[in-house]
């Protein structure tokens, strides 16, 4: 465990709260995605004294647990990510803590490409590929993705099918490593905004709550600095706001701005 990195990660968090958040929304939430080494009996940190930690530095946060609904076959085999089939469980969850309930059902699509993640080359004999399996319906088919990375806006992708088929297939959610995402939800005016501070993770897990929401933005802090995001979100009030990051980044959060 890495506590100067951790530290750099809650004091940017930080700068976001008292910048933008303190006396627009009480609304905050944290939540910490475990790695798969949590899953096994080697090469594993104590990731209840990360949590407490990140816990303590956030005080303004409520914290939702995700860990128990979490197993090792959650995960691709040759990928450190999760599988978007199996995570219907966290999605609900965070949605509850947010006073949301999930109410949309979801057809499966498999991807006939095989999967070969970020482990595939490091694997000392040759390692069966995963498949992508994503989850859809007519609320995300009816969704206005808009990628604001290179401050103009340009068409996004809930899904991108040409990158299913890239070095790193994993980043047909959500395209990818995205700085600034702005999705509108046309079939849901209930005027209620979320906000997610996020890694990679979140790129498969924000599909299934998307539907709650009228409108949902998604920063990406490596790419796009924290004294920046002001000058696209001009509006936190009353908004949903979660900071949700895999425990490996936290412990290795030099690339947050």
């Amino acid at each position: 465990m890495n506590e100067n990195l951790l530290d750099h990660a809650t004091e940017r968090f930080d700068f976001i709260h008292k910048t933008y958040l303190e006396g627009k929304t009480d609304n905050v939430f944290l939540s910490i995605i475990p790695d798969k080494n949590y899953f096994l009996d080697t090469l594993k940190f104590d990731y209840v004294a990360l949590t407490d930690h990140v816990r303590e530095d956030m005080p303004y946060a409520e914290y939702v647990d995700i860990f128990p609904l979490l197993s090792l076959s959650d995960y691709y085999t040759t990928d450190s990510h999760w599988k978007q089939e199996e995570i219907g469980d966290v999605a609900e969850k965070l949605l509850s803590a947010m006073g949301k309930k999930q109410n949309g059902k979801f057809g499966h699509i498999t991807l006939d490409t095989p999967f070969y993640g970020v482990y595939s080359g490091q694997a000392a004999i040759p390692t069966p590929p995963d498949t992508i399996t994503y989850l859809t319906n007519d609320t995300l088919e009816g969704c206005i993705v808009t990628n604001l990375d290179t401050g103009m806006p340009e068409k996004g992708f809930m899904y991108d099918l040409k990158k299913a088929e890239s070095h790193d297939p994993y980043e047909m959610f959500l395209s990818g490593s995205s700085a600034l995402l702005m999705i509108e939800n046309p079939s849901n005016r209930n005027g209620e905004h979320l906000v997610v501070f996020r890694d990679s993770f979140a790129s498969s897990l924000l599909p299934l709550m998307i539907g709650e929401y009228e409108k949902v933005t998604v920063v990406d802090i490596r790419y796009v600095p924290s004294n920046m995001v002001g000058a696209f979100i001009q509006d936190f009030t009353n908004a949903d706001v979660l900071f949700l990051y895999s425990a490996s980044m936290l412990n290795s959060s030099g690339a947050m701005k």
